[in-house]
C-alpha cells in the first residue's frame, strides 16, 4: 500500500488497520514565518486554552491570546 501525508494518510491507516485510533495534537501557538504559506502576515501569537465542547463526534477549541 503506498500512503501519503495528512488527511489521505490518516485516512488510509484507519481504514485498513481494524481497531485503529485516530489521535490529534494542537499546539496553542500560531507560528508564520518565511517558510510557512498559510498566510502573509509574519507573526508568532502565543495562544491559551479557555474552553472545550463536544457536539455529536465534533470537537470545538477556543483559545485567547495569552
Amino acid at each position: 500500500m503506498q500512503l501519503g501525508s495528512g488527511p489521505n494518510l490518516a485516512y488510509r491507516l484507519l481504514d485498513a488497520v481494524p481497531g485503529a485510533e485516530l489521535h490529534l495534537s494542537l499546539s496553542p501557538l500560531y507560528s508564520r514565518n518565511s517558510g510557512s504559506h498559510f498566510s502573509q502576515l509574519e507573526a508568532t501569537l502565543n495562544l491559551r486554552l479557555i474552553d472545550v465542547r463536544t457536539v455529536d463526534d465534533q470537537v470545538f477549541i477556543r483559545y485567547r491570546k495569552a
